[in-house]
């Protein structure tokens, strides 16, 4: 359905956009809440309460492991 509008005291018909407006909001508000969570990350680590996660190796074999022992050394 088409809309009417004023401009420069004459009306005119706009068409209609459809989603288009139901899109951009839904796109800002990825782009918000993406931003913010990267916000609270930083701030995570920051303050020390988040760690990021390091690979241990083995202390007697030195390959990659997953805690709480090496799979290659105990069994």
């Amino acid at each position: 359905m088409d809309r009417l509008a004023p401009t420069n005291g004459s009306w005119r018909r706009l068409k209609n956009t459809g989603m288009n407006g139901i899109a951009q909001h839904l796109a800002l508000l990825s782009v918000v809440t993406t931003g913010v969570g990267v916000v609270m990350i930083r701030m995570g680590v920051a303050k020390g309460m988040l760690e990021a996660r390091v690979q241990r190796r083995c202390p007697a074999c030195g390959r990659l492991m997953r805690p709480p022992v090496c799979r290659a050394c105990a069994g």
